[in-house]
């Protein structure tokens, strides 16, 4: 499966076949499903937020191969060229322009221009819509039954607008001074309204409301999770797991070269001196190229990204369970309640590891 086959923000039902699909199967409470006003609200949310992310790696990884050039450039150079101070001078240049580039990159591209802030920002947004839409089938689950049986769902919509309303005016409006309080306080509520377990009348509303919740939050959750924790086999990927293992296969490459080199260095000294300064550089060059790995691994933090989803999905399965295996309401209830301060709490942790990630090199 290729990254554009992966059917992301489908729970919006953005497309017109996710929209038949949800008619037929949730007929009786698609108008509910169906907001198309706050996919109107999360589309270009969720556009800046990948723009963002994508030209903030983009700086960071320009800024890091920069750095490490300056580096060789130099090191090559004071080994070969030492003797030439013309050549020496005109090596040293590029090796300054390197690193001023370097430097140039990482400022303005991921400090000044606040690239990653706005990544961050417009993906926290993206989550606390999705978490408004679910949360909001929940907690006014009685308000879709009751439409659903009457089939008069004005006074549902009204009453929905009006709580998207005060959610543009208390967190859209005031995003920034939010996420600062998430970042230093975790004395915070996950729920956009006030929670109560519903009770429902027995029928095919309630149970559409419950099978729609599991197919399009509860798997849909799922299913994200198991996506970035997929292995794929290609060049450098978005997926953490590929991401590790490239940068941890440089790493070790870089460990053995350099004890080889340093044993071949130990030989060349006794028995044939002439490349000693090639193995030398070679070395030099070797650490660089390590603490170049280590730096990206420090800003992408592909690690702590792998843990952080195996234990969502972990917790996402245990919450699966309980949901299945409930047959009660008040069951199906409380495990939707704990999904949803399972995803808050990520969304928290997604915002504090990538804040303090940075390509530091």
């Amino acid at each position: 499966m290729d990254d554009a086959d992966y059917p992301f923000n489908d729970e919006f039902l953005f497309t017109e076949e996710d929209r038949k699909t949800a008619r037929e199967r949730f007929g009786k409470i698609y108008p509910a499903l169906d907001h198309d006003e706050l996919r109107t609200l999360f589309a270009p949310f969720d556009k800046d937020a990948n723009d963002a992310k994508t030209a903030s790696r983009w700086f960071g990884f320009s800024a890091v191969g920069c750095v490490t050039a300056a580096f060789l450039v130099a090191t090559a150079g004071e080994a070969f060229w030492g003797d030439d101070r013309f050549v020496l001078w005109v090596i040293c240049g590029v090796s300054v322009v390197f690193s001023v580039g370097g430097i140039l990159l990482g400022a303005f591209g991921v400090l000044f221009a606040n690239r990653k802030e706005k990544w961050l920002v417009n993906r926290f947004l993206t989550e606390r819509l999705r978490q408004f839409h679910f949360q909001f089938l929940i907690a006014f689950a009685p308000d879709i039954v009751e439409a659903a049986e009457s089939g008069q769902w004005d006074a549902f919509n009204a009453k929905r607008a009006n709580q998207l309303a005060l959610f543009k005016k208390r967190v859209v409006e005031r995003r920034l001074p939010i996420i600062d309080t998430l970042l230093t306080d975790y004395n915070h509520d996950a729920w956009l309204f006030p929670y109560s377990e519903p009770t429902l009348a027995p029928g095919e509303a309630a149970t559409q409301l419950f099978d729609a919740y599991q197919m399009l939050r509860i798997e849909r959750q799922i299913r994200f999770a198991e996506y970035k924790l997929m292995k794929r086999r290609r060049s450098f990927s978005r997926f953490p797991r590929v991401q590790a293992a490239w940068l941890t296969g440089i790493a070790m490459a870089c460990v053995f070269g350099l004890v080889l080199l340093h044993v071949l260095i130990f030989v060349s000294v006794r028995y044939w001196p002439a490349p000693e300064k090639y193995l030398s550089v070679a070395a030099v060059a070797a650490a660089i190229l390590a603490l170049a790995a280590r730096t990206l691994e420090e800003g992408l933090r592909p690690g702590p990204e792998i843990e952080r989803y195996r234990a969502y999905r972990s917790a996402l399965k245990s919450i699966e369970r309980r949901y299945n295996e409930g047959a009660a309401q008040s069951d199906k209830f409380k495990a939707m309640a704990s999904l949803e301060t399972l995803s808050y709490n990520e969304m928290v942790n997604f915002l504090k590891s990538n804040y303090e990630a940075h390509f530091v090199m």
